[in-house]
């Protein structure tokens, strides 16, 4: 008898925000050895008739349940008429969201299977769902899948249209759940996470490594090929890439990922295929091999090769020509800082070891299983090396203490989005909002403090429906601005404008305060404002901002004091700048988001030594 695993995270806020001690129902549905799958009740759910009850944690993850399945060769096996896993079905139901409810999980025996859950605030418009839940079905795996592949160009087609100028790896994906002239909804999901769920999708969690990073590589490839081009976009869609593999490849919405498959995501999410002389990634074609052939990888031929010890690169090389080589780039949307390029490790030393526990302490606020360490020391010690290793396990992470390009990135990822959260949560709870909705009217090419909380809003709203675009926070209701409302007009059914009127700033406050209610603040009255202090500023918060530089110049002497007045002047300007271009912040002598968390970070720290 064999055994696979499954847990489960829920989440909010692009995972920002875990939810924790909330409980998750799982109910093995079995597997057979015709290939078919066993019935699963019909609705209405009832909870009692799950196999386990679970708890998420501080981290919102569950404890990891077993459950029997088929014998791990069926998966090696080319030729088997059997579905090589077994199933799940997961029921969650937390007050405020949507109830979801996945069908048929698939538990490869020996590997660990993850299924995030995002949960949708009830406060959301028209919802597609069953009897009030949310449901997924996870399709087949691909590889038992008769679809013929025909993709748009072949991989040997390396002059397709350029349109960037540089291969930049986007923050989210956005992907249409259909043929391309279908009218179906479009997804918007992370790259990391996008590339996670393409490649369970496409491939088995047993094959071997070589083999898993040849597939995730043709995957990236492909989908960076997609963005690069501007291959539907310059046909008049408003989407990347499409779910359909009859002209991209596979992507599930709500299954459940693969651990190792995602351990190997993180280490290569930033790494991809090109033709030498090319700078664009290879469209790298590939189909099963079995059912269906093209002309690019055999992913059933990819397997018979990792078993044989071939390198990823050379399996690829076997199918796209000795001419192709693997590029990596640091250039990722939203990530200012780049892999040093070499691990950090215990005895480590340098400012890069101080930006990764600047960065640690601060997420440790969200998620508390993470023990709070000195941000301001330049030493890889043991205290950064328990952080690391907890950071590691709470999300999915090889667990060895090591920051490598998998860590560094991750840490990156997460920092920016609990950053995100912090300064657009802060603001609605310190006054950014009027109590009551506006009366206003307003409209592109109108600007002031109307369009700012207009901003402010659809920024917050964002975090948790990533179909809406986050606009600049600055007052000034251009193109952006436009779009992001009609994103929110569509999403939430209500007439689609591109303006702002009485009846729209309810439905903003009404979403915003639905969403609120669930989210816990995370930094308290310490909380970043929701606007910039910089020269000319006046009041309490620039008074707050003057005691904390002059606690944390005792400490460090290049950052001189200031007088504790109120008045952001020329001292205080300098004084910033001081302190940025101690802690590695752009030296801009502004107090943004993420200064003013680090200035608070620092104050704390030095604080609770005394």
């Amino acid at each position: 008898m064999y055994q696979g695993f499954l847990k489960v995270i829920l989440d909010v806020a692009d995972g920002a925000a875990p939810v924790s001690g909330e409980s998750v129902y799982v109910k093995t549905t079995g597997f057979t050895n015709d290939g078919k799958i066993t019935a699963i009740s019909d609705f209405p759910v009832d909870s009692s008739r799950y196999n386990y009850k679970l708890t998420t944690d501080s981290s919102g993850a569950t404890q990891s349940v077993s459950i029997e399945a088929p014998d791990p060769a069926l998966s090696l096996n080319k030729f088997s008429p059997f579905i090589p896993y077994s199933f799940a079905d997961v029921f969650v139901n937390v007050p405020g969201y949507y109830p979801v409810r996945v069908l048929h999980a698939q538990i490869f025996a020996e590997k660990q299977s993850v299924l995030p859950i995002t949960l949708t605030p009830l406060s959301r418009g028209y919802i597609n769902t069953v009897n009030g839940v949310i449901v997924y079905e996870i399709p087949p795996n691909e590889i038992l899948s008769d679809t013929q592949r025909t993709p748009e160009f072949s991989p040997d087609q390396t002059a397709a249209p350029m349109v960037a100028t540089e291969v930049v790896i986007p923050e989210y994906v956005s992907v249409h759940l259909g043929r391309p002239d279908s009218n179906a909804e479009n997804q918007y999901i992370s790259f990391p996470d996008y590339i996670k769920n393409v490649a369970s999708s496409e491939i088995y969690p047993t094959w071997p490594e070589e083999t898993l990073k040849a597939n995730i590589l043709a995957i990236i490839s492909i989908t960076l090929n997609r963005i690069f081009t501007e291959w539907y976009p310059s046909q008049g869609y408003d989407f990347d890439i499409t779910n359909s593999t009859q002209f991209d490849q596979a992507f599930v919405p709500g299954r459940n990922i693969f651990e190792n498959i995602s351990k190997l995501v993180d280490e290569l999410f930033n790494t991809y295929i090109v033709r030498q002389g090319f700078i664009n990634p290879l469209f790298a074609a590939f189909c099963d091999g079995k059912r269906t052939t093209c002309a690019g990888m055999s992913q059933w031929g990819s397997e018979s090769l990792g078993s044989q010890g071939f390198s990823a690169l050379n399996i690829l090389k076997n199918y796209y020509g000795d001419n192709i080589e693997l590029v990596t780039t640091d250039k990722i949307a939203n990530i200012e800082e780049t892999y040093p390029g070499y691990p950090l490790s215990l005895g480590a030393k340098g400012p890069e070891v101080e930006e990764l526990r600047r960065k640690l302490y601060r997420i440790s606020f969200n998620f508390p299983l993470i023990p709070k360490i000195n941000p301001i020391y330049d030493v890889f010690d043991s205290a950064l090396d328990s952080a690391v290793r907890v950071f590691q396990e709470v999300f999915g992470l090889t667990v060895d203490g090591i920051v490598g390009n998998a860590t560094w990135y991750k840490i990156s990822y997460v920092y920016a989005s609990v950053i995100k959260l912090a300064e657009l949560t802060a603001g609605g709870e310190t006054g950014a909002l009027p109590e009551e909705p506006p009366q206003t009217e307003i409209k592109r090419g109108d600007t002031g403090a109307d369009v700012a909380r207009l901003q402010f809003l659809l920024g917050y709203i964002s975090l948790f429906y990533p179909n809406i675009t986050s606009p600049a926070l600055d007052g000034i209701f251009g193109q952006k601005t436009e779009q992001a409302v009609k994103e929110f007009q569509k999403l939430f059914s209500i007439p689609v404008t591109g303006k702002i009127g009485p009846s729209d700033w309810e439905k903003l406050y009404e979403v915003y305060f639905s969403i609120l209610r669930s989210v816990t603040p995370t930094i308290g009255d310490q909380s970043y404002p929701g606007f910039d202090l910089q020269r000319g500023s006046r009041g309490d918060y620039v008074l707050l901002m003057q005691e904390y530089l002059n606690r944390i110049a005792k400490a460090y002497p290049v950052i001189q004091p200031v007088d504790t007045d109120g008045v952001f002047g020329p001292a205080t300007e300098n004084a910033v700048k001081a302190f940025q271009r101690r802690f590695f912040l752009k030296p801009t002598g502004i107090i943004d988001a993420q200064t003013w968390e680090q200035i608070v970070a620092i104050y704390n720290f030095l604080e609770n030594q005394e």
